[in-house]
């Protein structure tokens, strides 16, 4: 029970999700999973059922190991990962009854990356399967609400830190409304063969300014299909619209540091990372 998003910008593939989980009772812990060894980096953003998914994650890097490091390619990860995590769906969710598969169901958005192939790939899983992404894509029981959010909002090659406002958007839009999602939001980044690890954020004030936005967003929509309004009562309402507008872009600039400090973070880590390894790692080598 959660929410995740994946998503492919101009610096690579972008992971965010919730940090609630919901069973008998309600908790917070991690849903983003790092692999890294080797110039190849993975990342698993899960959903579902914590222990079958987390087991599945160990489960594929025992198997990414065994791999010769010379051969680990994204092609390469993506099979072993799909040969990996099949078995263990049918095992542990696929056999189970039918009233009992949801509570076991997990599923999970993966970004691949290994020196020399470009900034990374973007994968998502369904019942074993694993399929490549070319944009972004949405999981767990908020992702039909952020999915509605990032398809009018995400355009090709979409600059990183737009990226991560839309995805801190759609991830709002989802804890606000779906009863499964909360917690934190947790971000992460991958390009080649590393990962940013979690960036530590507190977004709730930024959230707080995001449903606000949303708010304003839905009363112009009535103000502007109410006909009843008269000219001079329409442009007052639009003036004060603007003027509200401009006060949440002040809220966003009193939090600049901490913005900027997130996306620098997501960005930068990898940037050095990559940079010190190509010089390290010789061709063919």
């Amino acid at each position: 029970m959660t929410v995740a998003i994946g998503m492919l910008t101009d610096q690579g593939p972008l992971l965010c999700t919730d940090t609630q989980y919901t069973g008998v009772s309600k908790a917070n812990r991690d849903k983003i999973l790092f692999f890294t060894e080797h110039f190849t980096a993975a990342c698993f953003a899960l959903t579902g059922n914590e222990a079958n998914a987390r087991m599945a994650f160990q489960e594929s890097v025992l198997a990414i190991r065994a791999i010769p490091e010379k051969q680990r390619t994204v092609d390469a990860l993506r099979r072993v990962i799909r040969r990996t995590i099949k078995p263990i769906y049918d095992q542990y969710v696929t056999q189970l009854p039918a009233d009992a598969r949801g509570m076991a169901d997990f599923d999970f958005i993966i970004a691949l990356g290994a020196i020399g192939e470009g900034p990374g790939r973007l994968f998502y899983t369904e019942q074993g399967a694993i399929v490549e992404v070319d944009r972004y894509v949405c999981r767990g029981t908020g992702g039909y609400l952020a999915e509605y959010f990032l398809k009018s909002t995400w355009r090709p090659s979409i600059p990183f830190n737009r990226g991560v406002l839309a995805a801190m958007q759609a991830l709002a839009v989802a804890k606000e409304h779906d009863a499964y999602c909360g917690g934190d939001s947790q971000f992460a980044s991958l390009r080649s063969g590393f990962t940013s690890g979690l960036v530590p954020f507190n977004v709730r004030q930024t959230e707080a300014i995001i449903l606000r936005y949303q708010e304003l967003a839905n009363q112009l929509i009535g103000d502007v299909g109410d006909l009843e309004l008269g000219d001079d009562a329409f442009t007052s309402l639009i003036t004060q619209h603007v003027e509200n507008v401009r006060a949440l872009r002040q809220s966003i600039r009193s939090h600049a540091t901490d913005w900027n400090e997130l996306v620098r973070a997501l960005i930068l880590e990898n940037l050095s990372q990559v940079a010190e390894a190509t010089k390290q790692k010789k061709p063919g080598s």
